[in-house]
């Protein structure tokens, strides 16, 4: 019996011999299966990470590019108001003078029907001459009055249109404002999905998982039993189990 010096040999011989028994059970399996599911998760992890990141980048320059596209359109409403407004301006100061020469020609002729109207009551020997002259003081005095009526209404239009343009420039100011926020809030997303990468890389970066050639690469066969009384070695685990 002293002979058999592995336990296989020895197991045989005395009889009951099994491989659990003799401790030279393969007990990798687990481990090597949990190895295998964390690398599958870790993978599917990182390329829904890849995804979802590129899913955002893609939406930030989806956002960037409306944003960018409507404050051009923004600017150029703006830059045309501008333009409308200060051509208004002009145009009611230039209104508002030719206002103040028309009413100032009208208290001119209300002044002159009126020195004429005197005239005509003290005087009847230019009788006619003095009406003709009134009537025609009398037509340029309604001419002017028309004149100033329409200049009036003119510079109301011109204000309205004031009005509206400063309007509209205003809502467009308002427009760049909140796409301004927009990307601002961008921005911001970008920079926190920025850090949590950094941060997984830097908890991932000296995590190196078994390769599949290295799954591949691992002796978990059995050597058949010998009867003979030849030493017979277990399967290799990694460590020295030869005794």
């Amino acid at each position: 019996m002293g002979l058999f010096t592995s336990k296989i040999a020895a197991g045989v011989v005395l009889g009951g011999f099994t491989l659990a028994g003799a401790g030279l059970v393969f007990t990798g399996t687990g481990t090597l299966q949990q190895a295998t599911d964390f690398v599958k998760e870790a993978g599917s992890k990182l390329t829904q990470f890849e995804g979802n990141e590129k899913t955002l980048i893609s939406k930030i320059n989806t956002l960037r590019d409306s944003a960018n596209s409507k404050i051009n359109e923004a600017n150029s409403i703006i830059t045309g108001k501008k333009a409308e407004i200060s051509k208004l301006n002009e145009n009611i100061k230039n209104m508002t003078s030719e206002k103040d020469n028309l009413t100032a020609d009208i208290a001119s002729l209300k002044q002159d029907i009126t020195g004429l109207q005197a005239n005509l009551k003290d005087s009847n020997t230019n009788l006619e001459a003095t009406r003709t002259a009134l009537n025609t003081k009398t037509n340029e005095y309604n001419s002017k009055v028309a004149e100033l009526n329409a200049t009036k209404e003119k510079i109301a239009n011109y204000e309205g249109l004031l009005k509206y343009a400063e309007q509209k420039a205003e809502e467009a100011d308002k427009l760049v404002a909140q796409l301004e926020k927009e990307i601002q809030k961008a921005n911001a997303e970008v920079k926190a999905h920025g850090e949590a990468v950094n941060s997984v890389k830097e908890q991932t970066k000296d995590d190196q998982p078994l390769s599949q050639k290295e799954l591949d690469a691992l002796d978990t066969t059995l050597k058949d039993v010998n009867s003979g009384a030849a030493e017979t070695k277990p399967a290799s685990t990694g460590e020295d189990s030869t005794k």
